[in-house]
């Protein structure tokens, strides 16, 4: 035999077995990476996520081209409270796979958990091309796009949501929250009982009914009818307690006392004072450098007579804020009231220096002189 036939032969040879060989690997890590994940699995299923972390990379690096081991793999990254890490993950497996509906569910709660808003108004939008009447998909997209301050979308879609479940508690919430942005306090009111129709133990139901009440000026409506503080209160006998919550209950109160003692009913306005003390008080504890709540409890001293309690709270105030002008104003109020009217009218020229356009205390009538406009008011004591 000729020496070229046999190194032709050699090679045929040769090359047969690299072919074998190349099957039987590929088989071999194929088996590998199916190995890896029922591995992963069930270590996942233990809530073992560090092991089970370890064996679905394994399984990536096998086979890289599997979305489930990517999905898998995101799920345990996400447990694992590595966000970054889990939403590539997520989207590996969707750019394999654009139909994996269940990857692309977990991006978009990965990314509204996170508050991703834009991100994940754009995941569930997907989602509903497929599952238009899915209430969870439809509700969430309309939080996002609440979240973006886009009010008439979120609007749409929240009566979207409605159509999908009528007993839906929150979505009458958040109907009421847009309505009481849009200053529509009637219809917020109206929207947050219907929420509370359906779920009545739920705090931030009250604080936001409650919150609405308070912007119709409901203080200065009959007992019977004055809903915000007793609102409030109950957001937080519901846990709903929070510094703004406590903060608004004192409001409340306050915003009750004064006008109370515009209609000289004074017993009843310092108790109501007192108890608004009571809680601007409490949010101090909490938050020492909450300037509006130094500025009011200023202002229920003033109410109740205590001059020097109201002058020292509210130069607090200043002291956090010295920018903001109707804390100057209240101390200039708090001159006045002392009959130093020297230092009231240096005061008010001050808060004209802070705000060139400043007229009115935002307590308008619930003062007395200071319901006037400042100009008016430094010329009245110039007489």
């Amino acid at each position: 035999m000729e020496p070229t036939k046999k190194i032709r032969r050699y090679l045929v040879v040769l090359i047969g077995l690299l072919l074998i060989l190349c099957l039987v690997a590929g088989e071999a890590s194929a088996r590998s990476a199916g190995e890896y994940f029922q591995e992963g699995l069930r270590s996942y299923y233990r809530e073992n996520f560090d092991r089970a972390r370890i064996f679905f990379q394994r399984a990536v690096s096998e086979d890289p081209d599997n979305p489930r081991h990517h999905f898998f793999l995101g799920n345990v990254f996400a447990r694992l409270n590595r966000k970054e890490q889990a939403e590539l993950a997520y989207r590996k497996a969707l750019e394999l796979e654009p139909g994996y509906t269940t990857a692309r569910r977990r991006l978009a709660f990965l990314y509204f958990d996170n508050r991703h808003w834009s991100s994940a108004a754009e995941q569930f939008q997907l989602l509903l091309r497929d599952s238009p009447r899915e209430y969870e998909y439809r509700f969430h997209h309309a939080v996002s796009l609440f979240e973006q301050d886009k009010l008439d979308l979120a609007r749409d879609e929240f009566f979207r949501a409605r159509e999908l479940r009528r007993d839906a508690a929150e979505v009458h919430y958040y109907l009421g929250r847009i309505s009481l942005l849009r200053e529509e306090y009637t219809t917020a009111v109206n929207r947050f009982t219907r929420a509370l129709d359906f779920e009545g133990g739920e705090g931030r139901y009250y604080f936001y009914r409650g919150l609405a009440y308070f912007r119709k000026e409901d203080y200065r409506r009959p007992p019977e009818e004055w809903q915000s503080g007793s609102d409030f209160q109950r957001a937080i006998d519901l846990n709903y307690d929070s510094a703004r919550t406590r903060f608004l209950l004192g409001n409340t109160l306050m915003c009750r006392g004064l006008f109370l003692l515009q209609q000289d009913r004074s017993q009843e306005a310092v108790d109501f004072l007192q108890q608004s003390i009571r809680q601007f008080r409490r949010v101090l504890i909490n938050d020492s450098e909450a300037s509006n709540a130094y500025h009011n409890l200023g202002v229920a001293y003033l109410g109740i007579g205590k001059l020097d309690l109201a002058a020292s709270s509210i130069r607090e105030a200043i002291e956090l804020e010295p920018e903001v002008a109707f804390f100057q104003d209240s101390l200039g109020l708090v001159h006045y009231r002392r009959g130093d009217f020297s230092r009231a009218l240096s005061t008010w020229s001050f808060v004209r220096e802070i705000d060139p356009d400043y007229s009115r205390h935002p307590l308008g009538d619930l003062l007395d002189i200071e319901a006037l406009d400042l100009r008016k008011r430094e010329a009245r004591i110039r007489r």
